[in-house]
């Protein structure tokens, strides 16, 4: 009697466990992105979309966040990213977009790249003249979403952080010769 006693029980508590992960209750229901809309150019925005796809009936339980947020944080304009499961069927997704703070020009091309030297995308033309480019006449390898190799790059990156002195003064344009000066 004992031992039919402890088979039900066992069996209702498989049965238990297993509701999340065959209902179809638990679904991704709700997809939510938060971050990066002002930001991120609609064809950006777009490859975040296509990041987040899931097969159209995906278990909540199973959703491959981890995965998901790796894919994300690879774009070359996005600096971090946090997707989570959240109760009881929804993927919350914020993104946190690299911000530009200055025009690379290098090997005849122009990138935008932030404070720590990330190559976020090819300069647009209507930020060029509002950001402080620093030009290289050697050619630099530029790979968007990696960090510029050039050795000299953080130094003048810092000098562009910081103003001269008691001075007002910004610098608008850094040219960087063949020996880093």
């Amino acid at each position: 009697m004992l031992f039919r006693s402890q088979r039900l029980l066992y069996v209702n508590l498989v049965m238990v466990l297993l509701i999340p992960f065959a209902s179809p209750h638990f679904r991704v229901r709700k997809i939510e992105v938060r971050g990066g809309q002002t930001d991120l150019l609609a064809p950006e925005q777009e490859l975040i979309v296509q990041s987040l796809r899931m097969p159209k009936y995906s278990n909540w339980v199973l959703a491959p966040v981890g995965n998901i947020r790796r894919k994300i944080e690879a774009l070359p304009f996005v600096a971090s990213a946090k997707v989570e499961q959240r109760f009881p069927n929804r993927i919350y997704t914020e993104i946190q977009p690299r911000k530009p703070y200055a025009i690379l020009s290098a090997g005849g091309k122009q990138y935008e790249i932030d404070t720590k030297g990330y190559a976020i995308r090819s300069a647009r033309p209507q930020v060029i003249g509002t950001l402080p480019e620093i030009a290289f006449q050697e050619p630099v390898p530029v790979t968007l979403g990696k960090q510029v190799t050039a050795y000299v790059l953080p130094m003048w990156l810092e000098m562009l952080s910081k103003p001269y002195g008691n001075s007002t003064i910004v610098a608008q344009k850094i040219t960087v010769d063949s020996a880093g000066n």
